[in-house]
């Protein structure tokens, strides 16, 4: 089994060095992710579309480096680890506040360098991410390898634009290659805590959420007696 294990180019961990390793997981967001392009496709398609399918309406479009460059002055990229957002920061009012501080961008005429200009803000920030906070922490010569899963893994012009920004240095690819379907990302991570819950194990990583200390996580509230079906 350890020859085998040593092909598949992965590690067998004892307790103490899986406490270690918890201890030295690193989390983050990286940024709004696919909200402000999808928030672009249903206000250009009349909210007929939802998103913007494998990326083809930002891949005719052409991006505007200067408006990601302004885009990125947001004061959540210059946080450290561990941090969090999502609607709350890069929802409806952050689109609706983008399109106003560029008419230029809210054109219908305009539509597809909108899409592109929102899709190179989101590669940018993830690859300013993985830049920053994950490459220094993996000094192995052989190429770090960036696992894609959620909406994302389906826009191939974010993926393009992704492996153009961080080069040969991160494979990129879908969180299928581990056997997971990348659209079930959530659910499964909810089976995990759920079953460390039902174990009474701790569902939490600190160094990761920046939590005091490790705890189980959630409550189960029994019935007084088995309920019948």
């Amino acid at each position: 089994e350890e020859e085998e294990e040593e092909k598949e180019g992965r590690e067998v961990f004892g307790e103490e060095e899986l406490d270690a390793y918890f201890r030295s997981v690193v989390a983050f967001d990286l940024g709004p992710g696919n909200m402000l392009m999808d928030s672009a496709a249903a206000h250009f398609s009349g909210q007929q579309q939802t998103y913007d399918a494998e990326g083809a309406w930002a891949a005719r479009g052409r991006p505007q480096p200067e408006v990601v460059r302004q885009l990125l002055q947001h004061e959540f990229f210059g946080r450290p680890p561990p941090k969090s957002t999502g609607r709350e920061q890069f929802g409806t009012a952050f689109f609706r506040q983008f399109l106003r501080q560029y008419p230029e961008l809210a054109t219908p005429a305009a539509a597809a360098d909108c899409l592109a200009t929102l899709c190179a803000f989101t590669a940018e920030a993830i690859a300013r991410g993985v830049q920053d906070h994950v490459l220094p922490r993996c000094p192995h010569p052989s190429p770090v390898v960036l696992y894609v899963a959620g909406g994302g893994v389906h826009n191939t012009t974010l993926l393009a634009m992704l492996r153009l920004r961080l080069g040969p240095a991160v494979h990129i690819t879908s969180l299928a290659d581990l056997g997971a379907d990348p659209d079930a990302r959530e659910a499964i991570a909810f089976a995990v805590l759920a079953n460390q819950t039902a174990h009474q194990c701790a569902g939490n990583v600190p160094a990761a959420t920046g939590a005091a200390q490790a705890v189980v996580l959630g409550k189960v509230a029994y019935a007084s007696k088995n309920p019948p079906y």
